[in-house]
């Protein structure tokens, strides 16, 4: 809330909260936080930032899994 939910420290926190959704079973949740997340990374750090790549192959992988 004091950041924003668009600073990159915000987005690496919702990228680690998902994850950890992820390995409590809470596929859906985990897979609209990450896909919010990747949507604001692009818009923040742009299409080629590490992590918005990085977010892109996990939501691939988990998309696949699923």
């Amino acid at each position: 809330e004091v950041l924003g939910e668009e600073h990159p420290s915000t987005l690496t926190s919702m990228a680690s909260l998902a994850h950890t959704w992820r390995c409590q079973a809470r596929l859906g949740d985990a897979l609209f936080l990450m896909k919010t997340c990747f949507h604001h990374q692009q818009q923040v750090l742009g299409r080629n930032h590490p992590d918005t790549v990085s977010t892109l192959f996990v939501l691939k992988e988990w998309q696949e899994q699923d």
